[in-house]
């Protein structure tokens, strides 16, 4: 169910010719409408919470949406996870200016 949620939200064409610099899908509202919000706008990101909060989640979506929205090429990232188990998926994108600690 959550892979088609964000299906529906990055393959909108107002996701795909957003005008943002660096355009994340951040989620629905409670009317059904898309939620998004350019991270270029930020100073920084935290993303903090209690076990099961969504976290993850979260942290995953910022990343496929901008990895969907630009070649790899294009992307470079730092992430540092502190436990080493949130990001491993990640390491195989290395090659893709993707550092994961």
């Amino acid at each position: 169910m959550a892979l088609s949620v964000i299906e529906a939200l990055i393959s909108t064409k107002e996701f795909v010719n957003s005008k943002y610099a660096l355009p994340v899908a951040v989620g629905m509202n409670s009317f059904g409408e898309k939620i998004y919000a350019d991270i270029g706008d930020m100073p920084h990101g935290l993303c903090a919470g209690e076990t099961k909060s969504g976290k993850s989640v979260s942290l995953n979506t910022i990343i496929l949406s901008l990895l969907m929205n630009y070649k790899p090429s294009e992307v470079r990232m730092i992430m540092v996870d502190p436990k080493r188990v949130e990001m491993l998926f990640y390491k195989q994108t290395k090659t893709n200016y993707l550092f994961v600690t």
